[in-house]
């Protein structure tokens, strides 16, 4: 849709769309098949196969895990800032993931899980472009490289200034960014718009995973702390969300949008921006804005749009 593009450019980013009436199946679209990286709403994935073993006895969530000080995988929230070690259990691992997209949280229910189930989980609710090539350390590790460094912990050594002047310019030259492997679809973790809706929509209707887990998922993104999409929910409805974020680059959500008379909505939107970390406030609230723009188209016309 040209409005939608032209919403996108506004903000200096570029794009991808699809909101689908989970009703009618009416839809608008926007470049929903484009490959884009998945950031961190591949977690959604993660927690559905979690929750599902668990109600099929094969997982116990109240089994804790040590996490060790100085090995979480590093992100901006929960466990990776603990100063210390941490015993968590399963089930709270999986909400710190999904509630403040917990990266030391998620590597750890990888690790429980498999990265070849997290992708058989995907494949089972027909997502067929969607793929999860690794857990999230080897991919800061892969950054790391990247730009020159032996690891991802050497390169926020480089950006702190505690590597040198040189070092400082190299950790944060924006052009070197912009080329991350971390930011390629070809070479991360990779999906499309059209996918994450269809995930949501077997989420939604209990066919993606034994319907209980499909209810413990919702409930769960219920929590989720970011709220881009809030905006495009009217008073009395429900938003459950998972964000992504990579480098000041991508943002990513996905969304399940309730009415208040009941009227579902799957939406995922994606982004890229320009340059790293520029218009970021303005590209988070034009989200919500362009996902509330194709819920009333569709609610107006009842129109199937591709």
């Amino acid at each position: 849709m040209s409005d939608i593009e032209a919403m996108f450019r506004a903000v200096e980013c570029a794009g991808a769309l699809h909101v689908v009436d989970l009703s009618s199946g009416a839809e608008i679209a926007c470049n929903a098949d484009a490959p884009a990286v998945t950031a961190s709403v591949f977690k959604a994935v993660v927690g559905l196969e979690f929750y599902d073993r668990v109600h099929a006895g094969r997982i116990d969530p109240a089994r804790p895990i040590d996490l060790l000080p100085g090995a979480a995988t590093p992100g901006p929230t929960g466990l990776s800032l603990f100063r210390h070690g941490a015993r968590v259990s399963l089930a709270d691992l999986c909400q710190l993931m999904l509630a403040v997209s917990d990266n030391a949280a998620t590597d750890a229910l990888v690790r429980e899980i498999g990265l070849d189930a997290v992708n058989a989980r995907a494949a089972a609710c027909g997502c067929r472009a969607t793929r999860v090539v690794s857990d999230l350390q080897t991919m800061l590790d892969g950054v790391g490289r990247d730009v020159g460094f032996a690891s991802y912990a050497q390169l926020l050594d480089a950006q702190s200034g505690a590597l040198g002047e040189v070092a400082f310019r190299q950790g944060t030259d924006r052009a070197c960014l912009m080329r991350l492997s971390a930011l390629d679809p070809a070479r991360a973790s990779a999906t499309t718009a059209r996918d994450m809706t269809t995930f949501l929509a077997a989420v939604w209707a209990g066919t993606g995973a034994a319907r209980p887990a499909c209810g413990d998922l919702m409930a769960t993104m219920r929590q989720q702390v970011t709220r881009r999409l809030e905006t495009a929910v009217p008073d009395g409805g429900g938003l459950m969300a998972k964000s992504g974020g990579l480098f000041g680059v991508v943002r990513n959500e996905i969304a399940l949008i309730v009415y208040p008379g009941g009227q579902a909505y799957a939406a995922a939107i994606f982004t890229r921006a320009a340059e790293p970390f520029r218009n970021t406030a303005a590209i988070n609230t034009q989200m919500g804005r362009i996902v509330d723009t194709a819920i009333h188209a569709l609610r107006q016309s009842g129109l199937f749009s591709s």
